[in-house]
């Protein structure tokens, strides 16, 4: 059994550790979900039906997922969420309600997942490795499960459409704005990017995107109604408004009212704009109501994202 995170964390990356990850290519001749789809199927993940969301995008992924959670939990819903980074601990990228998995359960689950990826990754040939994000989602879908979660909100890595992520049932895509960005594994336009993003999407789903550059426009709208799925890019008068600072964030104005944000940079109006669309959503599609008038704002306005910046904001 594992008695510190630091081994369990090791071991989680052992499969990657062994191949030539630094010097891989593109994510669509490098990248492999069998192994990730294997280690599910096998340990019968999820175990239990909820709704998801997917969250992509080049910036704000981390603060869409954490404020459309923390508008569903207000909503009264039990919540998962995956996000990364993390700031000092692992265990902060799995939470439920705002809750970091506690050490003892994060190490339960490795132990109890061990036997499948052992199996799984010895069955691999050289240079194939089953992804530690893989694993990190078994054990999230495995505690979702143990805790009851009716909805889950999933932010993947750098792409979308070969992230293992995004190997949940999600019925919906959220997309933050994307601009030209791991150029060595995503390719070298903002069109290809967004392909690789829009690939979160499943058929019959629903995405709901920030508004974006025209061509990325044109590759969200194309893929979607290639697969059978709706594509909302927000309009002007479904964003919110920048108003003032305010001495921990800043003031929004959104659906005929005001509402201080305790986040800094005006970008995070969109982000939260984003995530109000797709908590309400996401209600809907649990409860068949509207989504009751006035929690979301008041849960914008509690929600906190501790430690995060991004460089020239």
């Amino acid at each position: 059994m594992f008695t510190t995170e630091t081994d369990a964390v090791t071991y989680i990356f052992t499969s990657l550790a062994a191949t030539n990850w630094r010097g891989r290519g593109l994510d669509e001749n490098t990248r492999d979900l069998e192994p990730t789809r294997a280690l599910l199927t096998e340990n019968h993940l999820p175990g239990q039906a909820r709704e998801y969301a997917v969250v992509t995008g080049s910036k704000g992924k981390g603060s869409v997922t954490t404020l459309t959670a923390r508008i569903l939990r207000e909503y009264g819903h039990r919540v998962g969420t995956i996000t990364s980074p993390h700031l000092v601990s692992y265990r902060e990228r799995i939470r439920v309600d705002g809750r970091a998995i506690p050490l003892p359960d994060f190490l339960r689950l490795v132990d109890e997942l061990r036997p499948s990826i052992d199996r799984i990754a010895a069955s691999l040939p050289e240079n194939r490795y089953l992804s530690p994000q893989g694993i990190f989602l078994a054990m999230a879908l495995r505690w979702f499960d143990e805790n009851g979660c009716d909805v889950a909100v999933i932010e993947v890595g750098r792409g979308g459409r070969f992230d293992d992520n995004a190997l949940v049932p999600n019925h919906l895509g959220l997309f933050a704005p994307m601009v030209l960005e791991h150029a060595r594994y995503l390719g070298p336009t903002v069109e290809r990017i967004a392909w690789h993003k829009v690939g979160i999407l499943k058929p019959g789903g629903h995405g709901i995107s920030l508004p974006q550059s025209p061509g990325v426009r044109a590759v969200l709208e194309s893929e979607s109604a290639a697969i059978g799925a709706g594509m909302n890019i927000l309009s002007p008068d479904e964003m919110g408004v920048y108003v003032r600072d305010w001495e921990r964030g800043v003031v929004m104005y959104i659906d005929g009212h005001e509402l201080a944000l305790p986040f800094y940079g005006r970008y995070e109006i969109d982000n939260a704009s984003l995530a109000l669309r797709a908590a309400d959503h996401l209600h809907q599609r649990i409860s068949g109501q509207a989504a009751p008038d006035g929690l979301g704002r008041a849960a914008l306005e509690q929600a906190t994202w501790p430690g995060r910046y991004r460089r020239g904001d």
